[in-house]
């Protein structure tokens, strides 16, 4: 072979390496793109809702969506805030003359749909097919905004866009689209609200607050529940919240001022719903009337067994239930409530043992949180598998405890929720919160992939480019959420 032979050989040689890292700098800068992520997490997500509503064809609204329809479509036809007239499984103190029995978040939000869009079931599902594609790039922004991701910073946009592309294909998350409940309009509340208090302050302080205690009181006015988040945010903005380099801004007053600004907008976000409940009803409700009956089907004397109460295997009324005055749903709600802390007082043993099945049925792995062929798929892969490496994503998150603390009380605060109240419906008190367990898993499925490039390295005995490394991260971790599928 000539020289010049021989060189263009080593030029070719030289030249497939070097093609190759210009494409992974290249791919890199594009997957790290903020821009270029969020309208892939965005269309992604589109595609898979909107393809379940066109392929899934449904017939009128059941159970509890019957509540929501009929008391959005009673509003707007002059009746009032009530289910006059819609046949509902309810006690009948709640069926007729208003009534508090359901937050009215979400019929506010079906009100300002029907009116936009008619009365069509079918816009009404591709609206929040819509709003459940905004979640998804509000979980790749909350995952940004936390800076959740192992080692360093620059594995952060990877790891926002695995827990975007997860939210977007996820059966736990997309299922909603299709029916007429609450959880379409919780779970991006309770996303936004996350993503504002992660934002670092700016000297704009009001209005930083203001924007985060409304998303925090329009989701309580969805889900009466999610007020166990506002402790949380309390918490973190009086004492964990990042603060800006001024040192005016880090002093611990401005830290106690924006804890009590917090708690003062949300309170008085809540006098509307709460005078009209008083005036209507003739009493104090808290969101909704129905708390007194989520308690007392979980714990009462006619449950036989603790296995029983984690179950919430009743739904009938206790005898002294009749001699209350008839159509006073405010009366049965505070007759169930105190005959379930009668109970949980004299059974403490019985109710500490059901808590515990209890949040162990909750927080077990969900069989099936994508579509995938097979059971074994179904139970293994995606089930199991998926729920220890969100497990192992938690442990990443420790690097910035100050910045966990948030999730991790908003995840422990819903698992104090559930263990006492919850013994039914599990998956619906658990959807808010699943976009924080997709968060840890990609966290940990990220963390499980440095680490096997990093013993295919020190196997091999040589370093990888940074570039290709950070791009191959981020294809490994795009054919981890396919395999998941």
């Amino acid at each position: 072979m000539s020289d010049r032979s021989a060189g263009a050989a080593r030029d070719g040689q030289t030249a497939v390496p070097h093609a190759a890292a210009l494409l992974a700098r290249r791919m890199g800068t594009l997957l790290r793109d903020p821009r270029f992520a969020a309208s892939l997490v965005l269309f992604l997500a589109l595609i898979v809702r909107v393809g379940l509503v066109a392929g899934t064809p449904r017939g009128p609204v059941a159970y509890d969506e019957v509540l929501y329809d009929a008391l959005a479509r009673n509003v707007l036809d002059g009746v009032g805030y009530r289910l006059d007239g819609y046949p509902a499984s309810v006690p009948e103190a709640y069926a007729e003359g208003p009534t508090a029995i359901m937050a009215p978040g979400y019929p506010v939000f079906l009100m300002a749909a029907y009116s936009a869009l008619g009365r069509d079931l079918d816009a009404l599902r591709l609206l929040q097919a819509l709003l459940a594609a905004f979640s998804c790039v509000l979980v790749y922004a909350v995952v940004r905004a936390w800076r959740l991701g192992p080692h360093s910073d620059e594995l952060v946009p990877y790891v926002a866009l695995l827990a975007g592309v997860l939210a977007a294909v996820s059966r736990v998350l997309t299922k909603w689209t299709n029916l007429v409940l609450s959880e379409n309009l919780a779970v991006p509340l309770v996303l936004l609200a996350a993503l504002l208090l992660l934002r670092p302050p700016s000297r704009r302080r009001a209005v930083n607050i203001t924007a985060a205690a409304l998303a925090l009181a329009a989701a309580t006015h969805v889900r009466s529940e999610l007020v166990i988040l506002v402790p949380v945010a309390l918490l973190w903005v009086g004492l964990a919240a990042p603060r800006l380099r001024d040192v005016r801004l880090r002093a611990a007053k401005w830290r106690g001022r924006d804890a009590l600004w917090l708690a003062l907008v949300f309170a008085l976000l809540l006098v509307p719903w709460t005078v009209r409940n008083w005036h209507q009803l003739g009493g104090f409700v808290f969101v909704r009337s129905f708390s007194g009956p989520v308690m007392y089907y979980a714990n009462n004397e006619s449950l036989p067994s603790v296995w029983a109460m984690s179950q919430g295997q009743t739904a009938s009324m206790p005898p002294g239930a009749a001699d209350l005055p008839p159509g006073d749903e405010l009366a049965l709600d505070r007759f169930l409530r105190s005959e379930a802390l009668s109970f949980m007082r004299a059974h403490p043993d019985r109710v500490a043992r059901a808590a515990a099945l209890k949040t162990a049925e909750f927080w077990r792995p969900i069989a099936d949180p994508w579509r995938t062929p097979g059971d074994l798929g179904n139970s293994l892969l995606p089930g199991v598998l998926a729920w220890w490496l969100a497990f192992a994503g938690l442990f990443v998150g420790l690097r910035r405890p100050r910045r966990s603390a948030l999730v991790y009380g908003m995840l422990l605060v819903e698992l104090a929720f559930v263990a006492m109240f919850a013994a039914w419906e599990r998956e619906r008190f658990r959807s808010p919160m699943y976009p924080f367990e997709l968060m840890f898993l990609s966290a940990g499925v990220t963390a499980v992939l440095v680490a096997l490039g990093d013993l295919v390295r020190a196997l091999r005995g040589r370093d990888v480019p940074a570039a290709a490394r950070r791009t191959w991260l981020g294809l490994g971790a795009a054919a981890a959420a396919l395999v998941l599928l």
